[in-house]
């Protein structure tokens, strides 16, 4: 049912950024309006774009504008605040850090422990994902129609365990928990493997009812627009820091500016939405294969908001 590549790019994210930063030298255009979806003022957001603005972090998507779905209506529930009090998954592998949120299923930190801050700190590595100093997390989930119940990033998973380490000789790990609502339930497994900063994210539906249930994948990126104050003694101050989007065949880089007016949207089959930070990114890839709905945009909250949302799949009863 749900595909999608989760990336947090390290040494092979520095030499796409490097890459990238040479191309749009010479190649950057500036996103034409029919790629954007401005709201008027005065009127509220549209909630395909920024879901629902005011919840921070427990927004949901609305998927009438994915390839194939219907109309949904985002439920009625209070949100499950990502980073709260319950116990975090935590996962170990060669490469990474990674905790993990039962409640919504989000990935809330990510430390990549082979590339330290400084040299003279080489036990204080990178962090990517994190809800303590910066709100920078990473859900995904499934939307239903007609209200039916839906593992989105506001369910309650259950984990086969709170602790999983890649042991040594092994070259992959599988991170398991699932999820019950109704006649519907749903099983979610997380994917590393050695050496890799790739986790693959699967969730399969099961449905135990008499009707079909349809739904539609959807991923999210969600991180605050921290500006820092420019330092001659530090580099990254001078570095880009923000939204890069890829439509399947063109790369742009979107600041803050660029999302004022609206937000920006595209159906496409293979591309991928990513924060950068410095000579590293954070990345949403879903099945290149399959069109899905690519947003960006800007809350109220001044955070930013990447999405993919794929097209509504049927599970037959039984």
């Amino acid at each position: 049912m749900d595909n999608q590549r989760f990336l947090l790019w390290a040494s092979f994210g520095l030499v796409l950024f490097l890459i990238y930063q040479a191309w749009m030298e010479d190649y950057y255009v500036r996103p034409s309006e029919s790629a954007r979806a401005p709201t008027a003022e005065g009127a509220p957001a549209e909630q395909g774009a920024t879901g629902d603005a005011d919840e921070g972090e427990g927004l949901l998507p609305s998927i009438t504008a994915a390839p194939g779905s219907a109309a949904l209506e985002p439920p009625g529930a209070a949100p499950v605040e990502t980073g709260g009090g319950t116990e975090k998954i935590r996962v170990v592998t060669d490469v990474l850090r990674l905790e993990i949120d039962p409640a919504g299923g989000a990935l809330v930190r990510a430390a990549i422990p082979r590339y330290p801050v400084e040299k003279k700190r080489p036990n204080d590595p990178v962090v990517l994902l994190d809800t303590r100093d910066e709100f920078f997390v990473v859900q995904t989930g499934l939307r239903a129609a007609g209200g039916a119940d839906e593992p989105n990033h506001r369910a309650q998973w259950e984990p086969e365990a709170n602790a999983y380490r890649l042991e040594e000789g092994d070259d992959a790990l599988t991170v398991r928990m699932r999820w019950q609502g109704g006649d519907v339930s749903a099983v979610r497994e997380y994917r590393f493997k050695r050496g890799s900063y790739q986790v693959d994210i699967d969730t399969r539906v099961s449905n135990a009812g008499t009707a079909p249930w349809a739904g539609a994948d959807y991923m999210q990126i969600i991180r605050d627009n921290r500006v820092i104050e420019r330092s001659f003694t530090s580099v990254e101050s001078y570095s880009y820091r923000g939204p890069a989007v890829y439509d399947g065949e063109r790369y742009e880089k979107l600041d803050a500016g660029d999302l004022e007016d609206g937000a920006w949207r595209v159906s496409a089959a293979g591309g991928w939405l990513a924060l950068i930070q410095h000579h590293f990114l954070v990345a949403a890839v879903p099945p290149p294969d399959v069109t899905y709905q690519l947003e960006a945009a800007l809350l109220s909250s001044n955070r930013y908001l990447l999405r993919t949302v794929g097209p509504t799949r049927s599970v037959a009863p039984g």
